[in-house]
């Protein structure tokens, strides 16, 4: 189709040089170009990262274009209630071939690029420094996964209002985070970019139970304080006035230490080498595996 599309409507004239320039603009060539350039890292990265073979490359490169046409014809798995896109035979002619491209055009480049070895050495000295953007990925994915069990318990258990909403913030932050760091010194997204929760002290320390929950109540104090702020003011309406002049109290006294902390982390954002207030003070800290 892409081909009987370029003939039909591509400005293309092989005597005149002038529409050749349009032509590589026109969307006729722009689209399936794009489509056999998508894939030509992934086909480059089979070969060189684990060597595959050219026939493993087409059948992957294949399945991997496959994969986006039934995500688009599914709409995105039900998310949507029909496909958002067009299920596109071309595309898979084109992915696939993109991928091949990738494979062959590797014995090329692969000469101007730094040896496999020179690679490991440098991954091996990454992977032993704790970045800001691999804390920052854990805590993003235990956010994530800390969101889906919360709603999941609101949702399953019909639970509506400010103060069933907290108390399944403070539930599903026991079962996301603090559970996993008493037992095993790391959460879902500790794992996921190999860190652990260590001590100041000496590398192969384990850290108390009460170094984790200091930890974990600073650390994710932009979690819980909105949580306690929410029960707190529903219910303030119920009690008494001095009852409900220690609950403002209270909720300015949370929004202080939340600021406080949040402006800790947007510290450690500009001066990676910033020890966060909340190590600190539980005298913790992340180690790489």
């Amino acid at each position: 189709m892409f081909v009987r599309q370029f003939l039909a409507y591509s400005p293309f004239q092989l005597t005149n040089p002038h529409t050749w320039l349009a032509a590589l603009k026109a969307p006729t060539v722009i689209q399936p170009a794009f489509n056999v350039l998508l894939t030509v890292p992934f086909g480059f990265y089979l070969r060189t990262y684990f060597r595959r073979s050219w026939r493993f490359t087409l059948v992957a490169a294949f399945c991997l274009s496959l994969f986006f046409e039934l995500t688009q014809l599914s709409g995105l798995y039900g998310i949507y209630p029909r496909p958002y896109r067009l299920f596109d035979v071309d595309d898979l002619l084109l992915n696939t071939t993109g991928g091949l491209l990738g494979f062959g055009l590797t014995r090329f480049v692969l000469p101007l690029l730094p040896s496999s070895d020179y690679l490991s050495k440098q991954l091996q000295v990454r992977a032993k420094q704790v970045s800001t953007f691999r804390h920052a990925t854990a805590f993003v994915v235990d956010w994530l996964v800390f969101f889906l069990v919360s709603s999941l318990l609101m949702t399953i258990f019909h639970l509506h209002g400010n103060l069933w909403s907290g108390i399944s913030t403070f539930v599903a932050l026991g079962l996301v985070i603090v559970l996993p760091e008493l037992r095993w010194q790391r959460t879902l997204g500790l794992k996921l970019v190999r860190l652990r929760i260590g001590t100041l002290r000496a590398e192969s320390e384990r850290p108390t139970a009460g170094q984790l929950m200091l930890r974990t109540g600073l650390g994710y104090s932009l979690i819980w304080i909105p949580a306690v702020s929410s029960i707190v003011i529903s219910q303030v309406s119920k009690t008494g006035f001095a009852a409900g002049i220690v609950g403002i109290i209270l909720v300015l006294t949370l929004g202080v230490i939340g600021l406080l902390l949040a402006l800790d982390l947007l510290i450690d954002v500009f001066r990676p080498s910033h020890e966060l207030l909340f190590e600190k003070l539980s005298r913790t800290v992340l180690r790489a595996e």
